[in-house]
């Protein structure tokens, strides 16, 4: 009797460590692909740290990101860029976003909310405008997810609104390149062994600086709505360049190395 009621309350447990994914959950991030020991030992200690409950808005402070000039504060599109900005860290807060504005032309819808910052993304030297205008809003699945576009210095003015119907109509002709999970993939080496596709679906792409180098942490769920199948990983890679448009709404890969794989274990509710 007190073995069948130990292997029942062991069923219990594992299955309440497999509900759906809650802004209250806490994480064990555990180290899977390790290419690079030194940055991956210091991400390890930042993820198990600071980002031990990442989806936790409650105690989250307003207007965390400094503004555009002239970019009036708007709490409903404020709330959008709280995935940006939480948790945050040394390496996370080096990258300078501004709340700024973005837009379609010809459109009826508002402005929208856009995060703008110069930083060298891919580590050529020169420093590039990136700009991030779609959001993961909710740990929630199918809840959104990021979109950063890398822009040409001089032809982007971002006191600006951004007029997106130019940035996707003059991409190819401009170099404008995109990291999302539409040009970001997986090889044959490093697809985790649950999955099968080849495209990264992509949830929460965030830009971080260590020792002098930009490095990208993307957030990647699955079946995060399936409570026996849940599965959700941290990586940590560096963009090298790719993700230019081919024209009619194409694509190319996003060219990057992956240098960290954390696996994200959800190991109680947090208060």
């Amino acid at each position: 009797m007190k073995a069948f009621g130990g292997i029942l309350l062991a069923a219990i447990a594992g299955h309440a460590s497999a509900q759906a994914i809650s802004e209250n959950d806490a994480y064990r991030y555990r180290l899977e692909l390790n290419a690079n020991a030194k940055l991956c030992g210091q991400m390890e200690k930042v993820f198990n740290g600071a980002f031990r409950q990442p989806w936790q808005r409650r105690k989250t402070k307003a207007a965390a990101i400094a503004r555009v000039k002239g970019v009036a504060r708007n709490e409903a599109l404020e709330a959008q860029l709280l995935y940006s900005a939480y948790p945050s860290s040394a390496e996370f807060a080096a990258v300078k976003w501004l709340e700024g504005r973005s837009f379609y032309s010809g459109s009826s819808s508002p402005q929208a909310a856009t995060l703008i910052a110069e930083l060298d993304i891919d580590n050529d030297g020169a420093r590039d405008v990136v700009v991030k205008t779609q959001f993961m809003r909710s740990a929630a699945s199918a809840a959104g997810s990021d979109q950063l576009w890398v822009l040409r210095r001089k032809s982007t003015d971002p006191s600006k609104p951004l007029d997106m119907n130019r940035v996707f109509g003059k991409a190819k002709e401009d170099g404008v390149r995109q990291i999302s999970n539409v040009t970001l993939r997986y090889s044959d080496q490093d697809r985790p062994a649950e999955l099968s596709s080849e495209r990264m679906a992509a949830s929460l792409i965030r830009p971080f600086v260590a020792g002098g180098k930009t490095y990208l942490a993307v957030y990647v769920p699955w079946a995060v709505d399936d409570p026996k199948q849940r599965r959700e990983w941290m990586w940590v890679m560096v963009y090298r360049g790719g993700g230019g448009s081919l024209g009619a709404g194409k694509w190319e890969p996003a060219r990057v190395d992956k240098l960290c794989r954390f696996r994200m274990t959800p190991q109680q509710k947090g208060g």
